[in-house]
C-alpha cells in the first residue's frame, strides 16, 4: 500500500492540517476534567484519527494497493431450441450460476444475446440443453473463443428432463455415384435417453423409401455409424432425404438431412485376361456385360497364331476372334495391345480379372506394374481358381503370387492346367453327390454378397447348383485377409439362422478370400467352375436376380470400389448444407499411379444455370488425361459464387487444400485449373471439375457429452454439469489466481465510506464522553 499526495499544494495543506490538529489535540489534553488517564488517551486517540483522516482528505491524498484481478465471465445459451420451456430453464439456471460466481469474487454477467462481448471477458460460460448439432456447437465455440482473444470456453449442461431424443448428425457418401451402381451412405446418428429402444433410419427420394434399417440403442448417450446401400436410379441429379424417426413420447419431429448426388453413366472398365478361352470366363463376361454396369476388354490366346480378344484402341475394338492374328500389323495384334495395356494402360481400368494363365504370360515389369496399380491407384484384382496348376501366375514364385490373400495349398499344383468342360449337361452328370455349395460368411452376406445370398433364397428349387470342387485349395490366410465364402450346405445354414440373420458362421473350407493391398483389393476365387451355378437348377422366379449374376456383379463392384481417379477432388461433405464449412482437397496422379507435386492451383465455383446439368461428370477413371472443361461447360455456369484459394496441405506439394461455404441451395460446379512442374522444368497444366449440390441447412439435433467436452477442452475450458456448479467455480477461481495482481488507486476525496468513518469516530467520541466523563 502506498500513500500519494496531490503535488506540493497537497503537501502544504497536509502539513498545515497536521499542525492545527496537533494544537487541537494538545489543548484537548490540557482541558480540565476528572476523567482517568486511560479515558483521556482513548478520547484523544479517536479525535486524532478523525483529524488525520480529515487532513488527508483536504490534501487530496490517494492510496495505491495491490489486489487480485477479478475474473470477468459471460454466461450465454448454447441451444437450438426456441421453446419457452428452454428459455425459462436457461434464465433460471443462469441467474443461480451468476449469484454463485459473484460470491467467489467472479464478475459473471448473464446474456441472452448471442452477440460476442469481445476481449473484455476473460472466460465464457455456455449453458446448453444439448439441442444443437456438433457443427453449430463447434462454430459457436470458435467464434466466442476468437472474439475474446483466445479466452477459454466452459460448457455447462443444463438440467433437462429425461426426455428421449434422437439426431441425425451427418451423412457421408462413400464412392463415386453411378447410375445403377450400389453406393454406401454412412449416417452418423446420436441418441439421448434411448437405451433399450429402436429408431427407424430411412433414405427416401420423392417417390418412396429407397433404403431403411433399424437402429438399436444400448446406452443413454450413444453414437452409432449406420451404413445403408443406395442405388441411384437415374443419371444426373438424384435428391434424397435421410431421416431418423423420433421416439415415442419424445419430440414429435423427425430429424432429417437432405442430400443430392450427381450420378454419372460411366461403366466400370474391366480387363479380363486368360491364357486360353474357358467356360468360366464366358459365363462371367456374359453376366457382367448384361448388367450394363461394366465395359469389358477381353484377351485369350487361342493358339500360337490366333487370339481372341477385345482390347480397346483409339479406332474402336478388335474383332472378337482374329483367326489369323499373325497377318495383322504387330501394333494391332491383341497380344501386342495387351502387353501395351499392362505396361502403360492399366490406368484405364478399375478391375483386372486374371483367368488361368501361365507364369510366362506376364513379364516381370508387367507384374510389377500390376502390383503398383493395385497398391497405389486402388485397382481391384480377382484371381480365378483355374490357376490351380503348376507354373501358373499364382504358383510359388509366380508373377502374382505375393498378391494372393491366402496361400494356395501345394496339393492344387500337381497337374498342368486342365481344359474346362464345354458342355454343362455332361459336366453336371459327373457331380453326383460329391459337390460343394458356395456359402457366404456372415460379413459377406450382409455386404458384397448380400444379393447372392438373397437370390439363393428365391431360387427354384430353393438351392443353387453344386460345384465340383475344382480349383484352388486355399490354405493359410495372409495378414489382413478375410474369408468371404466357405463350402457349406446352404439349406442347413438357413435352417440354423432362425433369427433371420444372413450367412454362415461355420468354419468350412474357404472358397473366396479377400485382402486389402495398399489402396486396392485382391480377391482369390477358389472354384474353377462357378458357371455351374448359372445352369440347370437354380433358375429364379420371374424378375428376380439369378444367383450367378448376383455373385459376380457383387464381387466385381466391391473389388473395384477403391480405384482412385487421375485427378481426385474430395469434399469433407459431398452434399453440404447452406453456409456449412467445406474443406476440399486436390490430388493429381501420373501414369505410374503416384501423386505428383503441383506448382499452381486456381479454382472457381459457379452455380449451374440449369439444375438438370451435371448428368455428365468427368471420366475420373482415366489417369492418362484429366477431364477438360469446354467453353460450353463454362457457359452453363455463368454465376460466379466464389473463388476458393488453394494452398499446399502437404510438405511435398502433392495435396492442395481449400475451404469454402455455399450461401444458397442449388447445383454447383467446382472448376480447378492446375499446373505440374515436370522433371525437365517444363510446366504442364490441366483442368478438372466436379459437380455438387448444396441443400438447406439440416434441422437441429442433439450433440453428445463427449463432443461438447472435446470442443471445450480445445479452447482451454472444460465441460461441467449444472447440478454441481462448485466444480466450475473452483476452476474459475484457480484461473483467476493465475492472472496475478493488479494495482488499484483509492482517492480519499471521492471515497464516500470515508465520510461515514469520520462521522462514526466523532460520534463514538461524543458518546464515550457522555457515558464516562463525570461532571
Amino acid at each position: 500500500m502506498k500513500l500519494i499526495l496531490d503535488g506540493r499544494a497537497g503537501v502544504a495543506i497536509l502539513v498545515i492540517a497536521l499542525v492545527l490538529s496537533a494544537l487541537i489535540l494538545f489543548f484537548y489534553w490540557q482541558a480540565p476534567g476528572r476523567q482517568t488517564r486511560k479515558v483521556r488517551l482513548l478520547l484523544i486517540g479517536l479525535r486524532a484519527i478523525s483529524l488525520l483522516l480529515v487532513a488527508l482528505t483536504l490534501a487530496g491524498s490517494r492510496v495505491q494497493y495491490e489486489k487480485a484481478a477479478p475474473l470477468r465471465v459471460g454466461v450465454r445459451p448454447l441451444t437450438a431450441s426456441a421453446s419457452s420451456e428452454s428459455n425459462n430453464t436457461y434464465q433460471r439456471e443462469a441467474a443461480a450460476l451468476t449469484r454463485l460466481l459473484r460470491r467467489k469474487n467472479i464478475e459473471a454477467t448473464p446474456s441472452e444475446s448471442r452477440s460476442i462481448a469481445g476481449a473484455a471477458l476473460d472466460a465464457e460460460i455456455l449453458l446448453t440443453d444439448g439441442t444443437v448439432d456438433a457443427g453449430s456447437a463447434q462454430n459457436e465455440l470458435r467464434a466466442v473463443n476468437a472474439a475474446s482473444g483466445g479466452a477459454p470456453v466452459f460448457i455447462v449442461e443444463q438440467t433437462v428432463p429425461g426426455r428421449p431424443r434422437v439426431a441425425l448428425e451427418s451423412v457421408k457418401i462413400n464412392g463415386l455415384p453411378r447410375r445403377g451402381v450400389p453406393l454406401q451412405i454412412q449416417c452418423r446418428v446420436h441418441a439421448n435417453q434411448m437405451q433399450g429402444r429402436e429408431s427407424l433410419l430411412t433414405i427416401s427420394d420423392a417417390a418412396k423409401v429407397q433404403a431403411s434399417t433399424s437402429v438399436r440403442w444400448t446406452g443413454n448417450d450413444e453414437w452409432q455409424t449406420v451404413a445403408l446401400e443406395l442405388v441411384p436410379k437415374v443419371a444426373g441429379w438424384n435428391d434424397y432425404v435421410a431421416r431418423i424417426e423420433a421416439p415415442a413420447g419424445g419430440d414429435s419431429k423427425l430429424v432429417s438431412r437432405p442430400f443430392t448426388l450427381p450420378a454419372g453413366e460411366q461403366r466400370i472398365r474391366v480387363l479380363f485376361v486368360e491364357g486360353e478361352p474357358t467356360w468360366e470366363a464366358k459365363f462371367i463376361r456374359r453376366s457382367l456385360e448384361q448388367s450394363n454396369l461394366f465395359a469389358i476388354d477381353y484377351f485369350a490366346q487361342v493358339s500360337r497364331v490366333a487370339a481372341a480378344g477385345e482390347i480397346s484402341s483409339g479406332e474402336g475394338k478388335d474383332p472378337s476372334v482374329n483367326d489369323d492374328a499373325s497377318a495383322l500389323p504387330a501394333n494391332l495384334r491383341p497380344e501386342a495391345k495387351l502387353h501395351t495395356v499392362l505396361r502403360n494402360g492399366l490406368n484405364n481400368y478399375e478391375l483386372l480379372i486374371a483367368g488361368p494363365m501361365s507364369g510366362a504370360t506376364l513379364s516381370a515389369s508387367e507384374a510389377a506394374n500390376v502390383r503398383a496399380w493395385v497398391e497405389r491407384r486402388g485397382g481391384g484384382l480377382i484371381i480365378l481358381g483355374g490357376n490351380s496348376f503348376a507354373g501358373s501366375i499364382v504358383a510359388p514364385h509366380g508373377a502374382l503370387y505375393e498378391l494372393m490373400p491366402a496361400e494356395a495349398s501345394p496339393q492344387g499344383f500337381f497337374r498342368e492346367a486342365a481344359s474346362m468342360p464345354i458342355s454343362a449337361g455332361s459336366a453336371g452328370k459327373e457331380l453326383k453327390d460329391v459337390g460343394i455349395h458356395l456359402t457366404p460368411t456372415r460379413s459377406a452376406a450382409n455386404g458384397m454378397l448380400r444379393a447372392y445370398w438373397e437370390a439363393t433364397r428365391t431360387a427354384v428349387p430353393n438351392r443353387v447348383k453344386q460345384l465340383s470342387g475344382d480349383g484352388f485349395r486355399l490354405a493359410t490366410l495372409r495378414p489382413g485377409a478375410r474369408v468371404l465364402a466357405v463350402s457349406g450346405d446352404i439349406d442347413a445354414v438357413s435352417a440354423l439362422n432362425a433369427d433371420g440373420s444372413n450367412g454362415s458362421d461355420q468354419t468350412g473350407p474357404p472358397l473366396i478370400a479377400a485382402m486389402r493391398y495398399g489402396a486396392g483389393q485382391v480377391v482369390a476365387f477358389a472354384p474353377a467352375d462357378s458357371w455351374r451355378i448359372s445352369t440347370g437348377a437354380g433358375e429364379n422366379s420371374s424378375g428376380a436376380v439369378r444367383p450367378f449374376d448376383a455373385l459376380w456383379q457383387g464381387l466385381a463392384l466391391w473389388t473395384s470400389s477403391h480405384a482412385g481417379p487421375a485427378v481426385e477432388i474430395s469434399f469433407s461433405s459431398e452434399s453440404p448444407g447452406v453456409n456449412e464449412p467445406v474443406t476440399v482437397e486436390l490430388q493429381v496422379r501420373d501414369g505410374g499411379f503416384q501423386t505428383v507435386p503441383l506448382a499452381r492451383v486456381d479454382a472457381s465455383i459457379h452455380r449451374l444455370a440449369d439444375d438438370s446439368a451435371g448428368a455428365s461428370i468427368p471420366a475420373a477413371r482415366d489417369l492418362a488425361q484429366s477431364a477438360e472443361v469446354t467453353p460450353e461447360d463454362r457457359s452453363a455456369s455463368p454465376a460466379l459464387s466464389s473463388e476458393p484459394g488453394f494452398s499446399p496441405a502437404a510438405m511435398d506439394g502433392t495435396v492442395w487444400q481449400a475451404g469454402f461455404a455455399v450461401p444458397a441451395p442449388g447445383r454447383y460446379r467446382l472448376t480447378v485449373d492446375y499446373s505440374i512442374q515436370g522433371t525437365d522444368n517444363k510446366e504442364s497444366s490441366g483442368t478438372f471439375w466436379k459437380d455438387f449440390g448444396a441443400v438447406a441447412a439440416s434441422l437441429s439435433s442433439t450433440v453428445s457429452v463427449d463432443t461438447l467436452r472435446r470442443l471445450a477442452r480445445e479452447s482451454g475450458g472444460d465441460f461441467y454439469s449444472v447440478d454441481n456448479p462448485d466444480l466450475l467455480a473452483r476452476r474459475l477461481v484457480q484461473l483467476g489466481q493465475t492472472r496475478g495482481q493488479r494495482t488499484e488507486t483509492l482517492e480519499l476525496r471521492t471515497w464516500w465510506p470515508l465520510a461515514v468513518i469520520i462521522a462514526l469516530l466523532l460520534s463514538t467520541e461524543w458518546l464515550l464522553r457522555r457515558l464516562l466523563i463525570e461532571d
